[in-house]
């Protein structure tokens, strides 16, 4: 997993911070996107569908484990798609 890749949430249940106090997170087969990994290095990820901070101000994160990748990131550039010659 990296940053774009696109993953699929593989636990059902309430997220609760490294501090003890429950946060938002994805529900069990939802789909989110990779944004970036947290401070605490590459075993968690940060979701921009699930923006916000703990109490001590650091970004909600997940552990890698609760997720699987099926998808990794684009690297196909929109630029690519649309300088092709088109035919009708």
């Amino acid at each position: 997993m990296q940053p774009g890749s696109l993953c699929i949430c593989i636990v059902d249940g309430d997220w609760i911070s490294k501090f003890g106090t429950r946060h938002p997170g994805p529900l069990f087969n939802e789909n989110v996107v990779v944004d970036r990994f947290s401070e605490e290095g590459e075993d968690y990820l940060v979701f921009a569908e699930y923006p916000g901070k703990d109490e001590h101000g650091e970004a909600f994160s997940f552990n890698r484990m609760y997720f699987r990748e099926i998808q990794p990131p684009m690297t196909l550039q929109i630029e690519e798609l649309i300088s092709e010659t088109q035919t009708v």
